[in-house]
C-alpha cells in the first residue's frame, strides 16, 4: 500500500463527498497498542458523513469506527478482507454496493449497536451479508426490511425496544448463537415470503429464541436446527423459550430442535397452524414443554 489513510481523532467532525479513496492501509500505531494496524479511514470518537464515495484496493480494513456516528450513501467498496468494522458506534448505510471482500463473515463487521442498513448490495463477496455481534437495541425500534440476509451470533431486545421484522428477511445464526427479548418481537412473514432462522454453518444447531416477560408476534416464520442443547440445564432446553411472557405463534414451522422446541415458563401461549417435528428423533426430542 502507498499511504497510511485518514484518522479522525476524538471530538473531530467531517464530511467526505465525492472522495476516491485507493491503495492506503500502511500500518500505524494507535497508543496504547504496540502493533500497527492497516486502516484506510479510522472515525474514533468522531462524527463522520460519506457521500458518493469509492474505497477501492485498500489494505485489509477499509473504514474502522468506534464511539462514533457515521453516515455512509451512495458509495462503493471493494477487495480487501474487511469493509467496515464498527463498535459501539451509530452507523446508518444507504444505497452502497460491496463487492470482493474475503471474510468468512462478511463485508461489514458490527459489534454492539444495531446499524440502519438500506436498499445495500453484496457481489461476490465470501458471505454476502453483515456480521452482527453482541448487539443490544436500546429503547429504540428497529425493522430488518423485506428479504434482508444477516448473520448474527447474539442480539438483545431491551424493555423499551421492538424489532420488526418483515417478510422473506432471513436470520442466520452461530453455532450458540441467540436472541433475547426483553422488549417486543413483531416478526410477520407471509407464506410466499416466510421469515428463516437458520444455523450458521447449516450443518451445526443455534441457541435459542428467549422471551423475557415480552409480548410478541409470529407468523409465518420457520425455524431450524436451533436449541443447541448439549447437557446444558433443563431450563435452556428450547429453540423457543418463555418466560414469563405472552407469545402468539401462527402459521409457522418449527423443526429439527436439537431436543426440545418450545419451553413455556410462566408465559401464556397462543399457538395456531403451527407444524413441529424433526426428521430423526433422539432421545431428548420434544415438542412442547409447559
Amino acid at each position: 500500500k502507498d499511504w497510511q489513510g485518514i484518522w479522525f481523532r476524538p471530538g473531530s467532525t467531517g464530511a467526505l463527498q465525492h472522495v476516491d479513496f485507493r491503495y492506503a492501509g500502511t500500518g500505524f500505531i494507535v497508543p496504547p497498542h504496540a502493533l500497527p494496524v492497516s486502516q484506510a479511514v479510522r472515525i474514533d470518537g468522531s462524527q463522520l458523513s460519506i457521500l458518493n464515495s469509492n474505497f477501492f484496493d485498500n489494505g485489509p480494513l477499509s473504514l474502522f469506527i468506534k464511539d462514533s456516528t457515521t453516515t455512509i450513501s451512495g458509495s462503493g467498496f471493494a477487495r480487501g478482507d474487511h469493509a467496515i468494522q464498527s463498535e459501539n458506534s451509530q452507523l446508518a448505510v444507504s444505497d452502497s454496493v460491496f463487492t470482493n471482500f474475503t471474510n468468512t463473515n462478511g463485508p461489514l463487521f458490527i459489534k454492539d449497536k444495531w446499524p440502519v442498513l438500506n436498499n445495500i448490495t453484496y457481489n461476490n463477496n465470501v458471505l454476502n451479508m453483515p456480521y452482527v455481534q453482541n448487539a443490544t437495541l436500546d429503547n429504540q425500534e428497529v425493522t430488518i426490511g423485506e428479504s434482508e440476509n444477516y448473520l448474527i451470533n447474539s442480539l438483545t431486545v431491551s424493555p423499551s425496544s421492538t424489532l420488526n421484522i418483515l417478510p422473506g428477511a432471513t436470520i442466520n445464526i452461530l453455532v450458540y448463537g441467540l436472541a433475547e427479548i426483553r422488549g417486543t418481537l413483531h416478526a410477520a412473514g407471509t407464506a410466499e415470503k416466510p421469515i428463516t432462522f437458520l444455523p450458521y454453518p447449516a450443518s451445526a444447531n443455534w441457541d435459542h429464541l428467549r422471551f423475557e416477560s415480552s409480548a410478541s408476534t409470529l407468523n409465518f416464520v420457520r425455524f431450524e436446527r436451533g436449541n443447541c442443547f448439549n447437557g446444558r440445564s433443563e431450563s435452556l432446553n428450547g429453540m423457543i423459550l418463555a418466560n414469563n411472557s405472552n407469545i402468539t405463534i401462527s402459521n409457522s414451522n418449527l423443526w429439527d430442535s436439537e431436543a426440545t422446541s418450545i419451553q413455556s415458563n410462566n408465559s401464556i401461549l397462543k399457538i395456531s397452524n403451527t407444524n413441529i417435528g424433526v426428521a430423526v428423533k433422539n432421545q431428548n426430542t420434544r415438542g412442547i414443554k409447559v
